[in-house]
């Protein structure tokens, strides 16, 4: 004989622990089915969520608020009561004890005690030969108790629940497909576009900085010189041609270039500089039209003068 006859701690219910009716639809659930037979009551089936592997079977069925109690003799490990039944005041017709009423004083009788079964999911019923504290629970499974009356181990009814349930696909997230995009960015095609692109810009500028030779900054920078023909010099009086006219000089006709001329001209430099430069009326050379009609108005004015100064006289 089997009886659940446990030897471990009957610990109180998991505080994390979630319980539903019916069978798990999950694989991380274990499903408690408790057939309470000749007692009367039918059979109740609950599932304990999130069962942690290394659960003990003793631990699962508190758990799922079965509130199981063990006797006085071999302590709360042995099973003699779930769910309130066999209760005190409750006769059994076990054979040979007539009128016997369940205490769990005493160990109970091997004709009238919770038998204790398990499956897997899909699988089919396994008389269990140890105690429910020293098994461990199949996660995703079934455990089974099955109340047996009058009967021996080979002959205790098996649970009348099939311990079999469809589990709902679990939707993992996929963080592969998210992690994919910032690989694809981590080195863009852009970014190498612009590295490629400053080459033609320095060439470009390397070619605009580079010194011209001296004779293009000449040959700009001077500007032509118009040539009139010394038509005023005609019309110049001939009188007191005493002061020598003053020449102009080639330094004041030819402009110099600028002291910034030395230094690199950049690209729009050189583009200015190639434009010609407006034309600049040269000085005729001899003396200059306003100074001979100075002079003349004051010769004018002298011998004006000369000939009142005479004829007051009286010469």
């Amino acid at each position: 004989m089997s009886i659940a006859l446990v030897g471990g701690w009957l610990g109180a219910p998991s505080a994390e622990a979630r319980v539903t009716d019916g069978a798990c639809a999950t694989s991380t659930g274990v499903t408690v089915a408790v057939d309470y037979q000749a007692l009367g009551g039918g059979t109740v089936v609950r599932c304990v969520e999130d069962v942690e592997p290394g659960t003990s079977g003793l631990q699962v069925l508190h758990d799922a608020g079965f509130a199981p109690q063990g006797t006085v003799t071999d302590g709360p490990t042995f099973v003699c009561r779930i769910g309130g039944r066999p209760a005190a005041d409750e006769g059994l017709a076990v054979e040979g004890e007539e009128g016997y009423r369940e205490s769990c004083v005493e160990t109970p009788p091997a004709t009238a005690f919770w038998s204790y079964w398990y499956a897997p999911n899909g699988g089919s019923w396994t008389f269990s030969n140890y105690g429910a504290s020293a098994r461990e629970v199949i996660v995703g499974g079934y455990e089974g108790w099955s109340f047996a009356l009058n009967t021996s181990q080979s002959t205790a009814p098996r649970p009348r629940v099939l311990p079999s349930h469809a589990v709902e696909p679990t939707i993992s997230p996929t963080p592969t497909r998210t992690s994919a995009p910032p690989t694809a960015t981590a080195a863009p095609a852009s970014s190498s576009r612009p590295a490629s692109s400053s080459a033609p810009a320095t060439a470009a500028t390397t070619r605009a900085t580079r010194t011209p030779s001296p004779r293009a900054t000449a040959e700009s920078s001077a500007p032509p010189v118009v040539s009139t023909p010394p038509a005023l010099s005609s019309a110049a009086p001939s009188v007191a041609p005493s002061t020598p006219a003053p020449k102009a000089s080639p330094a004041s006709t030819t402009p110099q270039p600028p002291a910034s001329s030395a230094a690199a001209p950049s690209a729009s430099t050189l583009v200015a500089s190639r434009a010609p430069a407006p034309p600049v009326e040269a000085t005729p050379p001899g003396i200059p039209a306003g100074t001979l009609v100075g002079v003349g108005a004051v010769a004018a004015l002298g011998v004006g003068g000369g000939i009142a100064w005479w004829r007051r006289r009286g010469l």
